[in-house]
């Protein structure tokens, strides 16, 4: 609902109770009117009385000339002496006449005229008549063309003949009906008002005599009653019931039309407000033209608002339905429909979007009132803002309007040239006030004002700037006003935030602080467009920073600063685009998320958008072109879902990911609390295998520790868990190798470094080891899934052999050598040449292994490969000989056996030793193990003592 339109509130008890008593009184009066005849006195009364010419000629002009409220007390006195019968015509024309009179006591005239009425018999036909001659509908109804004098005397001299008619003063009137005269006379009055130019007079009139012409009882008034509980309430009726009816339906005709006519204006409004909002945020300025008219309109809409509400309260009617007027949230131009989702939001919801966080949000809103605070000073001072004078961020300031605080300013160029040495001044005259204090202690409050500009460099938090803001209010004067703004204007860039701060403190109470600096900073920044685009960038961006930063704090205005944006935008050559961009990035996304400015400053961007594609071509005025779009309007994070899992999972993850550390004392105490943890569930022994398989989850430090930390747990809870850990990670190094994506690199080199670290702790074999090693070489090498360029495999070798290879056995030396020399022919067949940092790893591992042979040449890497071949097959014909050699040994041995069979027995006897000594052998190698075992029981009931041990320890 429109707030303009709200509903009257009813009268208070008071009034309702004045109102009632007013009405009673009147009774009495018009009852006594009409049997004034026996009220009159005889003529014995007359001759007591003074009937001297000059006291009465004296009253009689009195009349003529003033009628005040001090004079009132004295005329009824004198009337009480006087004898007036020759004097009652000369009365009545000076009451009949007495509405053009300054400062007329309306009650005393009316109290006059009833004492008149109730002595002298022929008062009321002569004042009849002079009445009549003042109300003609020919010559005295007013018009709009009319003077104020004029028109306030037809006024007062149509309402004293209506009260005087209802008070039935001419009712023994024999030549006419005043009722039906008075009646006529009414709908006159409102028929010949067709502009409706003196509604107002008509709600006036019916104010003063509605209820007794026409028995209708004000809306508020019944309400009052209603809602006070008024128990004595008269039966009001009108004087004149066989007029007051049709008088009646004249006036409900005339107050439909009005209310129709109401309505139109409001749906006209609205339409020219509605044009004028797209107009705003499509170019930025509204014509003069166009705002006069929105401004007559809505003139015109607020007065007959107010008299229709007037007249519907006295008629006793309700308001008509108005069409409600709703800001659009939609621009549609070219191609183009912007949503602004700010404009239904909250103010709460507005100001946590407008500010990065609590802090800023506080700097830019919370700002003190110093008006109440120090009121005596600033009234003392001169410029203090009125209460009733109020500032709003959506007042619209045109573009014509700033630009013609630029062509003021003519001098520009001249001032700009002695701005360094003003601020020479400025700082000369600080030190001359410092000898000041020392020379004397007590300060004149020209030396004051000087000392306190001198802290306002130190002024960089909102304490300081507030208590700044509270010293100035105490020396408020108007040299003291021009001198801040002047200090005010030569701001460093660092600290316009905070000069900022204190003006917006200090224009709630002084404007006139506000508006100069601002004055002075549009005026500067139209001047600084003068010069050539490649010079005084640097106060340029001085001069839209603090622009920004007062935007922020509402004292100019955010249309203003859009306004600003959009003549960069005109130009666009070299400084505008930095400075533009600059602009935004100081108070964009304050512009961009303000429901106000939303719709403007998204056009904007997409005209900076547009302008961007189609003239910049300098990369880095593009890339700042892209930063200041991005701060405004950054697109939207989706917010991550986190993953629900179990108590017992997330406490798994809890150990292995965050509280795993490096350290012996920490692996120890999370051995024990994993041990505990229920390995015999299903569901929490294939999650735990999946988190210590998972080791690229962890930091890149933690992995030889996750290794040592599950040898310790598979200790105790059995080794079947550490042959499921090794397959899966046996499987990742595989997947890895069929998929090699780029992002998965690093998870690749921890993956192998958990494989190596295995080893070391006992969990998995050479076999495995060397198999691994084998695939990173044999596994499609220079394929799609290994190109050339590709050296990540020679990375995963690397890493395994400097972590595994000094704790092989012996027997699988000979395999390491020949893997070495295939390793390093594989890193020959890569683009060549290798990079420097691989090339220092593959010779930093061949030297710390002690590899037999580095080769230098593909050549030699390929003849010592071709070398080795030979000799594994040498050594694979070899085995097979001695297979055969064994399978034919048998038959062999019975040949001889039946040819030689006296020499039996003593082979028997020899064989049989050997017999024996073997069995011993192998009791001594039994007793061995079982010592060994023994060793191995004992370790694993000292295993909190050297659980992780460094390299040196381990080798």
């Amino acid at each position: 609902m429109d707030p303009s339109i709200a509903p009257l509130p009813p009268l208070s008890k008071e009034e309702v109770e004045a109102f009632i008593s007013r009405y009673n009184n009147e009774n009495e009066l018009r009852e006594k009117h009409a049997n004034a005849e026996t009220y009159r006195p005889n003529r014995l009364f007359f001759k007591k009385l003074d009937g001297t010419i000059k006291k009465n000629s004296t009253f009689v002009n009195k009349l003529k000339t003033s009628l005040t409220t001090a004079q009132s007390s004295t005329l009824f006195c004198d009337f009480e002496k006087l004898n007036l019968t020759r004097y009652v015509d000369e009365a009545a024309a000076a009451l009949a006449n007495i509405g053009s009179l300054k400062n007329v006591d309306g009650d005393a005239a009316r109290k006059l005229i009833s004492m008149f009425h109730l002595r002298y018999e022929d008062f009321q036909r002569e004042f009849l008549s002079k009445l009549k001659e003042r109300i003609d509908p020919k010559t005295t109804f007013p018009t709009p063309a009319d003077n104020e004098a004029d028109i306030t005397a037809f006024e007062f001299i149509f309402l004293l003949y209506g009260e005087s008619t209802l008070l039935k003063v001419f009712e023994n009137n024999p030549d006419s009906d005043e009722g039906k005269e008075l009646a006529n006379l009414f709908a006159l009055f409102v028929t010949k008002d067709k502009e409706r130019a003196f509604l107002w007079m008509l709600n006036n009139f019916l104010e003063q005599i509605g209820v007794p012409l026409l028995g209708v009882v004000p809306k508020r008034v019944l309400d009052g009653i209603s809602t006070h509980n008024i128990q004595s309430v008269p039966n009001f009726r009108p004087v004149f019931p066989k007029y007051a009816a049709g008088l009646l339906v004249f006036l409900e005709k005339h107050f439909s039309g009005i209310a129709k006519k109401l309505v139109e204006i409001k749906t006209t409004l609205n339409e020219r407000m509605e044009a004028n909002f797209k107009i705003l945020h499509k170019t930025g300025v509204i014509h003069s033209d166009n705002e006069e008219k929105e401004t007559n309109l809505k003139a015109a809409y607020l007065d007959l608002l107010a008299q229709v509400q007037r007249l519907a309260d006295l008629l006793n009617r309700n308001m008509p339905t108005l069409p409600e007027y709703t800001e659009p949230n939609e621009v549609d131009g070219a191609n183009i429909t912007i949503i602004n989702p700010f404009l239904n939001r909250g103010d709460e919801e507005i100001a946590i979007g407008l500010w990065e966080d609590a802090q800023t949000r506080e700097f830019y809103e919370a700002i003190p009132d110093v008006k109440e605070k120090f009121r005596i000073f600033l009234e003392r001072g001169g410029g203090l803002a009125s209460d009733a004078k109020t500032t709003s961020e959506e007042e619209d300031v045109s573009l014509e309007d700033v630009t013609t605080v630029a062509e003021e300013l003519k001098n520009l160029e001249s001032e700009e040239s002695k701005e360094d040495e003003d601020e020479g001044l400025l700082s000369s005259k600080y030190d001359a006030s410092d000898d000041a204090v020392e020379e004397m202690p007590r300060k004149t409050p020209l030396e004051k004002i000087d000392f306190l500009l001198e802290d306002l460099p130190q002024c960089n938090n909102i304490d300081l700037c507030d208590k700044f803001a509270e010293n100035f209010c105490r020396l408020n004067k108007k040299a003291n006003r021009k001198k801040l703004v002047e200090v005010l204007y030569y701001a460093k860039v660092d600290a316009t935030p905070y000069y900022s701060r204190i003006t917006a403190t200090i224009s709630k109470a002084l404007p006139e602080i506000g508006e100069e600096l601002v004055e002075k900073l549009m005026a500067q920044f139209f001047g600084l467009r003068k010069f050539e685009p490649t010079k005084r960038l640097d106060r340029k961006m001085r001069n839209v920073r603090f622009i920004s930063e007062l935007t922020k704090f509402r004292v100019i205005p955010a249309m203003k600063t859009l306004q600003l944006l959009q003549i960069m935008l005109k130009r666009f050559n070299t400084h505008d685009i930095d400075v533009a961009c600059g602009l935004l990035e100081f108070c964009g996304r304050f512009l961009f998320r303000s429901p106000t400015s939303h719709v403007r400053t998204k056009l904007l961007l997409e005209t900076l958008q547009r302008k961007k594609k189609k003239i910049c071509r300098d990369e880095r005025q593009q890339l700042s072109i892209d930063n200041a779009c991005y701060y405004c309007d950054p697109p939207e994070i989706m917010p991550v879902k986190r993953k629900v899992r179990p108590i017992l999972h997330e406490y798994l993850r809890f150990l292995l990911y965050t509280k795993l550390k490096r350290d012996n004392s920490t692996i120890k105490a999370l051995a024990l609390e994993i041990r505990s943890l229920p390995w015999k569930d299903t569901v929490f022994q294939l999650y735990a295998i999946k988190c210590f398989t998972r080791v690229w989850a962890m930091k890149y430090d933690c992995v030889e520790a996750c290794a040592s930390l599950f040898a310790l747990v598979t200790r105790k809870i059995g080794p079947l868990y550490a042959g499921k850990v090794v397959d899966a990670v046996l499987e990742e190094v595989r997947v890895g190798m069929e998929i090699n994506d780029p992002l998965m690199q690093q998870r690749r080199i921890l993956t192998a470094r958990y494989l190596a670290n295995l080893y070391v702790f006992e969990l998995v074999d050479e076999e495995p080891i060397l198999a691994t090693l084998s695939s990173f070489i044999t596994y499609f090498p220079n394929s799609r899934i290994d190109p050339p360029f590709n050296y990540v495999r020679i990375t995963l070798v690397c890493e395994i052999l400097n972590i595994a290879s000094e704790y092989f056995k012996r027997k699988h030396k000979r395999n390491l050598l020949s893997f070495l020399t295939a390793f390093q022919l594989y890193c020959f067949f890569k683009a060549q040449p290798l990079p420097l940092e691989i090339s220092f790893t593959v010779k930093d591992t061949l030297e710390r292994i002690n590899a037999p042979h580095i080769y230098n040449t593909k050549e030699e890497a390929s003849k010592a490969y071709q070398e080795m071949l030979l000799k594994m097959a040498r050594h694979e014909e070899d085995d097979e000989e001695d297979d055969e050699d064994f399978n034919e040994k048998p038959a062999e041995v019975g040949k001889v056996e039946d040819e030689d069979s006296h020499d039996s027995g003593s082979d028997s006897d020899s064989d049989s030793d050997d017999d024996d000594e073997d069995v011993d052998d192998d009791e001594d190698d039994e007793e061995d193990d079982e010592e060994g075992d023994d060793d191995d029981e004992d370790d694993d009931e000292d295993d909190d003592e050297d659980v992780f041990d460094d390299d040196d320890d381990e080798e």
